[in-house]
């Protein structure tokens, strides 16, 4: 056993459970196998020789969404999510489980959505959406290249680089050696732009942290898209603007507000464009609840998946809430199919600054 494997096995084994309910999967069924601290024992005994790898048993090792909840609150910062995804490798998937979903045709998704003028392979900065944001909400990108030209910001293209499998389901499905070569594409391909705007709270993460810590970092600076558009609408006269008439809450994507790219940005441009105060979730910043739509497994437990989603729309009704808005339109889709009207950031400022 590697010793940095050793070392987070052993620290969360013996760990009392304190992140147990912080767990979006544990939380959801109730299942304590599924708590962080259930999967990384069970993974502990398989890697000892002490439990067989039965599929039962491998099968608890996809109960992750990769939320980062978990390593956030560990006072040892264990990545469990990561330990767990390269732990799937090492042993055979489970048939209960549907296969690796392949990757859809993303320039198909993605060109409708792209006026002409916008397609530029060299260019100084490139929009990135992702394979996810291509797969739940393409529509989203149609909206944030509408609010970008709005905002002046031209210089912002959209390149063949966007049509790349970014390797995360490959990642999070264990085929180790795929997700490394598909990292490797990507960002040699990025390593073209000077920077990279990126649409999607998943992608960002992985761009932002994950692929440079396994040695594959693009030399281009990487942005989240929220941050982006803060930045640029500072200085934007709102004052044409009515007041937003319905009650709004935000939704802080948990990869953004735990994986170091932050969102306070997102909700106060949010706030800036509905002229009144917006609803803050009880459950926010680094606290803030999974969607259920991380690490593909919307596409391994649907039902579990939109319970997770249920929980953030149930707290959002609670407190007078008509309609959330996200800063990642996976989010976005995931309350929206459990039937709360939803929105993505780029969406909402679209509806607002450009369509109104």
């Amino acid at each position: 056993m590697k010793p940095e494997l050793k070392w987070a096995l052993d620290t969360c084994t013996f760990c009392p459970d304190l992140c147990q309910a912080v767990c979006p999967v544990g939380r959801s069924t109730g299942v304590i196998a599924y708590s962080t601290w259930g999967k990384m024992s069970l993974l502990a005994l398989l890697e000892k020789g002490l439990a067989n790898p039965e599929p039962g048993t491998v099968e608890a090792l996809y109960r992750c969404v990769g939320c980062l909840a978990c390593t956030s609150l560990c006072e040892h910062s264990v990545p469990a999510g990561e330990v767990l995804f390269e732990a799937r490798s090492r042993y055979a998937r489970p048939p209960s489980l549907p296969p690796v979903p392949p990757c859809p045709s993303l320039e198909a998704l993605l060109w409708p959505q792209v006026p002409p003028e916008r397609r530029v392979e060299e260019a100084l900065v490139a929009y990135l959406p992702g394979r996810e944001v291509l797969e739940a909400r393409p529509a989203a990108v149609g909206a944030a290249l509408r609010l970008l030209g709005a905002l002046g910001l031209q210089e912002v293209a959209v390149t063949t680089a966007a049509t790349l499998d970014d390797g995360a389901v490959a990642r999070e499905a264990g085929e180790w050696e795929e997700a490394r070569r598909l990292g490797a594409v990507l960002v040699q391909r990025l390593s073209r732009y000077k920077k990279v705007v990126v649409h999607g709270a998943h992608l960002y993460h992985l761009l932002h942290s994950v692929l440079p810590a396994r040695g594959q970092q693009t030399t281009a600076r990487v942005v989240a898209l929220p941050d982006g558009l803060a930045a640029r609408s500072v200085t934007l006269d709102l004052s044409r603007l009515a007041p937003e008439t319905r009650a709004l809450a935000w939704h802080e994507p948990c990869l953004l507000a735990r994986g170091g790219a932050g969102s306070g940005s997102g909700l106060g441009l949010l706030e800036r464009v509905a002229r009144r105060p917006v609803i803050r979730l009880a459950h926010h910043g680094p606290n803030t609840w999974c969607c259920g739509r991380g690490a593909a497994y919307h596409s391994l437990y649907p039902e579990n998946s939109r319970e997770m989603a249920a929980l953030s729309v149930a707290e959002a009704r609670t407190l007078g809430a008509e309609m959330l808005v996200s800063g990642c339109p996976a989010a976005a889709a995931a309350f929206e199919a459990f039937g709360m009207p939803a929105l993505d950031l780029t969406e909402y400022l679209t509806e607002r600054l450009v369509e109104a």
